[in-house]
């Protein structure tokens, strides 16, 4: 068993509402990828937009409002801050990248390929060879 005081917790964002390429399935899916390979790094993530669905309607803004404004109470919390922005940034994710200042946690992009633990799935979304 792990000491769990030695995990980082990374706020994951990636979107969540459909998009004209994507479902919100389909971005559901992805996230929970990117979430499983942030523990299997040793991480403990947190992707609010897996969460915060559960129990409010994304169609009702308040909800949705809500959902983000408290997505972004944990973020600011975090020790980093990894982006998946390979499929562009979305509403949501504009409004959390927004309140990220030069004195919180660590951002790292997945488009500059700065977060390991999703190296792979950064390749495989590109296109590339994954070995």
């Amino acid at each position: 068993m792990s000491d769990h005081t030695q995990r980082r917790r990374v706020f994951i964002l990636s979107p969540y509402r459909a998009s004209e390429a994507r479902s919100a399935e389909e971005h559901a899916a992805h996230a929970t990828r990117l979430v499983k390979a942030a523990l299997a790094a040793g991480f403990a993530p947190l992707a609010p937009h897996l969460f915060y669905p559960l129990f409010l309607d994304d169609l009702i803004q308040a909800d949705r409002d809500a959902g983000i404004d408290s997505g972004i109470a944990w973020m600011l919390g975090s020790d980093q801050v990894w982006i998946w922005d390979l499929w562009g940034i979305s509403e949501g994710m504009r409004r959390e990248v927004g309140k990220l200042g030069s004195w919180g946690p660590l951002v790292l992009w997945a488009s500059r390929r700065e977060i390991p633990a999703w190296a792979s799935i950064v390749r495989e979304d590109l296109g590339e060879a994954v070995s």
